[in-house]
């Protein structure tokens, strides 16, 4: 609460000489000042003494050292040239401290500061007011504003419980994972009434992100490395919340520092021919990979190959890459398929031992963090040694992860992604489930037909290599009577909290999501659904009496530094959502729904033999229709129909395909079982995956949207990739075009 209120204590003649003072470290004049600060006439910050008070200054001439000690020609701390000796005037500028005490500016979460003129709160005891910028509005002493901003006045008794009970910004506290300790800011918005220029009365919402971005009343605001924005649409007595998080702003692909341990399978299965040429079995398949792989990769990034059969072995240490290294990776490569192969296939310690590698390698655990952990498993999928059981082998790696990181909390200690490319076609259960909770990304499966299965290989490494963020966590929560209806509600990358964030609350009020990664030029939602029937406010006025849902955003960017968001939904803005634009986000929800229960089932029905799988893709399609012609009639104009009808074409159409491949593989069901779940996969999680696997992949699950690769070494695989997709997909246009036109017939 101490530094709420010094937040607000406008900057007096008295408050500028007792810090003139303590840089010149004459404590005694400071402490004096301090006290004459009382004059302003606010309460005194009775949990500090003064002496702690004048340390929060004296500090200041720290920061601004480390500023430069860091290379950086001043440490800007706000859009404006106010610089890091200037730091005083913050609780003028932007409502709060931007440290705690003894924490320093760093490189990492300096432009979170420089960055903060799109939303700033401006309040003394003398005149409260409360002013909202967009990042092109001149501020000049806190007095003027242009058009784009709205300034409002609070009353006297909402000024005291924003300084002294419910902050705008709540706190601010280090996180753990920067070389020199850096601070994140935590966010917490509220609400208050604010008028705008034509005398109307509507809600807005102070926000502030890492990089201080925010909006009144703005769905669609940029935050960061990550856009957020949410669509509502009323189900009778139910609420859709669909957030969409995207990266389409991002349109080069940076050049991410990675880790990446290829693990490899040595089983005998491995001899078995991959591709249409049968001269290349997959082990030499995955060999002329890696060889490409380790040509492709930028200088600095760090690469290792553990290979597993019987047991592991760790065929080449994780090392950084250099033109010796790289020399000598690629010659002990051409050993990669020689030698006798095994036969058992012993994933889990395989597993342990990638991790090993990790472990090796790095000193503390906070080198984790500082670049994208990744580990390849290829794999013909067939586990028959050490620890089998899907479920089983899950758990154990999961603990083996946090194990080698135990101070990171559990939005980062999952702090490697684990990829899956099957090539085999027994069901592999033990797989799909590794790649289903240990990454955010399809589950890919190559069929032994595919042309050009190298090209295919680079697939998650492109993803790692193109990620803006990592460690992405989503957490929505319900107030005031509302709960989640779980049936309803997205449940690919949901995460259990091993502890409620709010203390002793009704079930059912919090969905918690976790995202490994997420690269440049994409797009992803995620849905939810609320029963509101008991839904009911305090009669009170509290700023945040009338909020309904709350979205909270952690993420890592680019420069390891960790990010946080918040946006609250109130009743008004339930009100006032725009349906027609949020229908084609709800349809997709819907069908996704569907679409994953129905493979799921038919998955299953296709493990065990039973005949029933193709009548369950059927009904899925009868399901997917009903869901068009419910959103369609609500639709308003043919453009909205035709995106609400465009999407679930595509995922029929996928159906239709499945229902191919298991009249085409009634003796193996492998195959059919590890196609479902490719799809399925792809679809949910909206990620690419084989380019022989899903139609309409532009729609359900496109590439990175991106002109351009910053490490050249991974342009041409990805532009193989597109030329693959882009051909798929032309191929089945006109099949699409008949699919869509007989399903919007049906409503007419």
């Amino acid at each position: 609460m101490f530094k709420t209120a010094w937040t607000f204590i406008r900057t007096s003649y008295h408050l500028e000489n007792a810090v003139k003072s303590i840089l010149e470290k004459d404590n005694k004049k400071a402490i004096k000042g301090l006290d004459n600060s009382e004059k302003l006439g606010l309460p005194r910050v009775k949990t500090l003494t003064r002496e702690q008070t004048a340390d929060e200054y004296v500090r200041l001439k720290e920061v601004r050292q480390n500023g430069e000690e860091l290379g950086l020609p001043r440490v800007k701390m706000l859009a404006r040239e106010q610089t890091a000796d200037e730091y005083v005037r913050l609780n003028e500028d932007s409502g709060q401290w931007p440290l705690e005490q003894g924490e320093m500016v760093t490189e990492t979460n300096s432009p979170r500061c420089q960055e903060a003129a799109s939303s700033r709160v401006h309040a003394s005891h003398d005149n409260l007011v409360c002013s909202l910028i967009t990042p092109k509005t001149h501020v000049d002493d806190g007095a003027s504003y242009t058009e784009t901003g709205q300034s409002v006045r609070l009353e006297e008794k909402h000024y005291e419980s924003i300084a002294f009970g419910n902050p705008i910004y709540e706190s601010i506290y280090p996180t753990k994972h920067t070389e020199m300790q850096s601070p994140s800011l935590r966010l917490h918005q509220t609400q208050v009434n604010a008028s705008s220029t034509n005398g109307n009365t509507s809600p807005c919402v102070l926000a502030v992100t890492s990089n201080d971005q925010a909006g009144c009343s703005d769905n669609d605001e940029p935050y960061g490395e990550i856009h957020v924005k949410y669509h509502i649409v009323r189900k009778d007595s139910k609420v859709q919340l669909i957030t969409e998080l995207s990266t389409e702003h991002v349109t080069s692909a940076p050049s991410v520092p990675v880790r990446i341990v290829l693990l490899v399978d040595r089983s005998g299965s491995m001899l078995h021919s991959l591709g249409q040429s049968r001269r290349h079995t997959k082990i030499t398949q995955v060999k002329r990979f890696a060889m490409q792989l380790m040509q492709s990769l930028d200088k600095g990034d760090e690469a290792g190959i553990v290979t597993f059969g019987a047991d592991a072995d760790i065929f080449y240490p994780l090392t950084a890459i250099t033109e010796d290294s790289r020399k000598q990776m690629l010659s002990k490569l051409e050993t990669l398929d020689g030698g006798q192969m095994c036969r058992e296939t012993n994933l889990s310690a395989g597993l342990r031992m990638a991790l090993k590698v990790f472990n090796d390698a790095i000193k503390t655990p906070d080198e984790l963090l500082k670049r994208k952990n990744s580990i390849l498993i290829f794999s013909d999928g067939e586990v028959n040694a050490g620890t089998t059981d899907p479920d089983a082998l899950v758990h154990e790696v999961r603990q083996n992860i946090r194990r080698m990181a135990p101070s990171l909390d559990d939005s980062t200690n999952q702090w490697v992604t684990i990829s899956v490319v099957t090539t085999g076609s027994a069901v592999s259960e033990a797989a799909y489930l590794l790649s289903k909770t240990c990454s955010s990304e399809a589950y890919y499966y190559i069929d032994k037909a595919v042309n050009d299965p190298t090209a295919e290989l680079f697939l998650p490494v492109l993803l790692r290599k193109s990620a803006v963020t990592w460690n992405v966590s989503l957490l929505i929560q319900t107030f005031n009577g509302v709960c989640f209806v779980d049936k309803e509600c997205s449940s690919d990358c949901k995460i259990r909290l091993r502890r409620t964030t709010r203390g002793n609350t009704p079930k059912n009020v919090e969905k918690a999501y976790f995202l490994y990664d997420f690269p440049a030029g994409k797009r992803r939602q995620i849905g939810v659904t609320a029963d509101i029937t008991n839904m009911s406010f305090a009669n009170d006025d509290t700023i945040d009496g009338k909020t309904v849902f709350q979205i909270r955003l952690k993420y890592t960017g680019r420069g390891g530094e960790r990010r946080y968001l918040e946006k609250l939904i109130s009743q008004i803005h339930i009100e006032k959502s725009n349906e027609q634009v949020a229908l084609g986000a709800a349809v997709k929800h819907d069908v996704q729904l569907v679409t994953n229960q129905i493979l799921r089932k038919a998955a299953d029905y296709v493990r065990d033999g039973d005949k029933r799988a193709s009548a369950v893709l059927l009904d899925g399609k009868t399901d997917i229709q009903k869901i068009c012609n419910r959103f369609g009639e609500i639709a308003r104009s043919n453009t909205v129909k035709h995106n609400v009808y465009g999407y679930a074409a595509s995922v029929v159409q996928n159906m239709e395909e499945l229902m191919k491949t298991l009249e085409g593989h009634l003796e193996n069901n492998g195959p059919s079982w590890n196609r479902i779940k490719a799809v399925s996969s792809a679809i949910n999680r909206e990620s690419p995956t084989v380019s022989d696997t899903v139609m309409q992949s532009h729609i359900l699950c496109s590439l990175p949207l991106i002109s351009e690769t910053v490490s050249p070494g991974f342009s041409d695989p990805m532009q193989k990739l597109k030329d693959k997709q882009r051909a798929k997909d032309k191929e089945s246009e006109a099949y699409l075009e008949a699919l869509l036109e007989d399903m919007e017939g049906t409503l007419r």
